[in-house]
């Protein structure tokens, strides 16, 4: 009796023993063989903010032309969508505010020409590089601009025309994931507007032409 209670002890000690053995060391983790790293997409919906700096420039025919700078701010929004080889296809939109202006006087005589806006919705190809998305984009653009003339000596020819134009726009940039669902980009689009036609005691065609350079912050849906 007493040999089997001693080889029966014997077996359930080397049993523990070696299901101990199999057991992972404290505070080591374990990884299932399935497990993988998180895969990262940029489909899907966002919007945010932009601001930066735009150079506006009007010319006239035969007359030369005048350039103004200034901030500019606004929102933008916008969908990507990537395919399998990593290329990412989206659409944005964005509108900014500008105070761009320049006025040219002479003895009694002002003109003032300013931009108050300008929005773009613009198709984007970029190419997933993880955390960066190196992009080119290109599409409609729109801008508002202002042509006021003043002449103390002659008040009745005095005149103010706001026209909105409708253009094109291209450009590139680089945008990057922040972490959770934030991003951020830089980019620099060149705008024409084409002409725009301004009655009144000036009547003339004045060509709008503008170099943005922008910074964003966007939040994925």
């Amino acid at each position: 009796m007493k040999k089997l209670l001693i080889l029966g002890t014997l077996a359930i000690l080397n049993g523990n023993v070696a299901l101990a053995a199999d057991l992972p060391a404290t505070g080591v983790p374990v990884y299932s063989p399935l497990s993988s790293a998180p895969v990262t997409s940029w489909t899907g919906f966002y919007a945010g903010v932009n601001g930066g700096w735009i150079s506006a420039r009007w010319s006239t025919a035969g007359a030369g032309g005048t350039n103004a700078n200034s901030f500019v701010g606004g929102g933008t929004f916008g969908y990507n969508y990537e395919l399998p080889n990593k290329v990412v296809l989206g659409v944005e939109g964005d509108i900014d505010a500008s105070s761009a202006n320049r006025k040219a006087t002479t003895q009694t005589q002002t003109i003032k020409i300013s931009q108050s806006y300008i929005g773009t919705v613009r198709a984007r190809i970029g190419y997933d590089l993880g955390t960066f998305l190196p992009y080119v984009t290109g599409g409609l653009a729109v801008g508002g601009s202002n042509l006021k003339y003043t002449d103390t000596a002659a008040p009745t020819t005095n005149f103010s025309r706001n026209q909105s134009k409708a253009g094109w726009a291209v450009g590139a940039g680089v945008e990057a994931l922040l972490g959770s669902n934030w991003t951020a980009k830089i980019e620099y689009l060149y705008a024409d507007l084409g002409q725009t036609s301004y009655g009144g005691a000036v009547a003339q065609k004045i060509s709008l032409r503008d170099h943005l350079v922008r910074i964003g912050l966007n939040y994925r849906f």
